[in-house]
Parts: C-alpha cells; sequence; structure tokens
C-alpha cells in the first residue's frame, strides 16, 4: 500500500505503478467521504462499501484476492487519516499484523506541500494530464497559524504511521527525489515490489511551476516568524522549506 498525506505525490506514484503491466494498484478506497469513495469504487467496478461494513472483508474479497498468475503485486493509497473511524479501525492493525508491504511516501518540503493544497482548493484542479494547459495561479496570503499547525499536524501523522507499521516490509520515498530522479526511484520502488523490472510512465505533469516567493504573498513575513521562532512548539527545521 501506498501510505501517504494528500499533495504527496501519491496519484503520480499510483499511475507510475498503474503502467506495470504485472501491478493492479487501486486508489483511495477507504476515502472517509462516502460520495468520494463510491465514486472511486465504481470506477474501478469494485462493490460499494459503507461505514458499517467490515473494511477488512471488503479488502480480502475485492482488493487482496486471487489474480491471475501474471499479476506480481496489487495495492491501494492509504492515506493518514483514512479508515480512522470506529467501524473501520480494525483494518490498520490487520494490514500491520499481516506485514502487508508499505511505501510510505513523504514530501520533505511541507510548504510546498500546504501551497499545492491550497491551490488546487482555489482553482479545483488536483491533477493535470500532459496536453492540459497549466492553470494560472494568483498569489495567495496564508493564515500563519493555520500554515505552521499544518506543518505540525504532517509532522505527527507521518511518525504515528511509521511507528504503526514499524515491522512491516517498508520503503521510504520522497516527493522530491521522484521528481528529481525518477528512473532511480522507480528502480528502488519495483526492487522493493519484487516485481519485474519495466519502465514506468504517467501522464501527469507538474502543476505549480512558479516560485513559492512569487505565490505567497505574505512569504516574507512567514519566513520571519519562522526565523524569530513566534511558535514556541514550531520546528527549527521549518525555516528550510523557505530555501
Amino acid at each position: 500500500m501506498i501510505v501517504a498525506h494528500p499533495r504527496t505525490g501519491s496519484t503520480y506514484l499510483k499511475t507510475k505503478l498503474q503502467s506495470h503491466p504485472k501491478i493492479v494498484i487501486y486508489d483511495e478506497i477507504f476515502h472517509p467521504i462516502d460520495e468520494v469513495r463510491a465514486k472511486m469504487l465504481g470506477s474501478v467496478n469494485l462493490p460499494g462499501l459503507s461505514r458499517n461494513e467490515n473494511a477488512i472483508d471488503f479488502l480480502k474479497q475485492n482488493i487482496f484476492r486471487a489474480y491471475t498468475t501474471e499479476t506480481q503485486a496489487v495495492g491501494f493509497k492509504l492515506f493518514y487519516l483514512h479508515a480512522r473511524n470506529p467501524q473501520w479501525s480494525a483494518l490498520r492493525d490487520y494490514l500491520r499484523n499481516q506485514k502487508t508491504r508499505v511505501i510510505h511516501l513523504k514530501r520533505y518540503n511541507r510548504l510546498d506541500r500546504f501551497l499545492s493544497e491550497k491551490l488546487s482548493d482555489k482553482s479545483g484542479i488536483w491533477q493535470l494530464e500532459s496536453g492540459q494547459q497549466r492553470p494560472v495561479h494568483q498569489a495567495l496570503f496564508i493564515n500563519p497559524s493555520e500554515c505552521f499547525h499544518d506543518f505540525a499536524t504532517v509532522e505527527r501523522l507521518e511518525r504515528e504511521e511509521d511507528e504503526l507499521f514499524a515491522t512491516n516490509p517498508k520503503i521510504e520515498v520522497l516527493y522530491e527525489n521522484m521528481i528529481a530522479n525518477p528512473k532511480g526511484e522507480e528502480q528502488r520502488i519495483l526492487d522493493f515490489l519484487e516485481v519485474d523490472p519495466v519502465p514506468l510512465t504517467t501522464q501527469l505533469k507538474k502543476q505549480v511551476t512558479e516560485e513559492k516567493s512569487q505565490l505567497i504573498g505574505n512569504y516574507v513575513q512567514l519566513r520571519m516568524l519562522v526565523q524569530e521562532g513566534a511558535w514556541s512548539w514550531a520546528n527549527p527545521e521549518w525555516l528550510n522549506y523557505f530555501d
């Protein structure tokens, strides 16, 4: 499974793995919003899954089931806030106890992640394919408290997932490395999954190409607040996100 947070490149990675002829990969099948989950399940002809149904049974019957002998790996995306409702909480323990392989996808620069989420919220565009025109982004003014609390929340959720799946076979993948060294990261992931090494492709392209300093109207103020330690609980490493 790809364990991640939104706007860390999970769809980019998923589409690349999907291009492998011997990999089957599903999307956010345990998304907490009923309408979103239903749409994702319906798009791949999977039955619906209500909050009252057993998520483990659904996983075994529809995802981790028998496939053709050509299939070498089967997976799905599990975001940090998926399967947190009481009815599905046992799913995470099940995945840990089954030693399911984990690709823990992270984005080091949390400011880039936060900005990407804000821009997509505003434009309504969550993925961009080759041939599509990039949206024209206007500068945003970011609430410092909201931004820094987001940094801290993502840090906490990352630690929780690392602790939960500490004994699972696991590989950590950084979004930044996927972009800077795609072939090397692809090979490392395929080796981890023990599948045939073949070139991977995707039709997706990066949405945001402008500098953060251009897209964040109060960029200098945010940087100064981190530099001056305006929040006692802030991590000094956050200053790196502005470089």
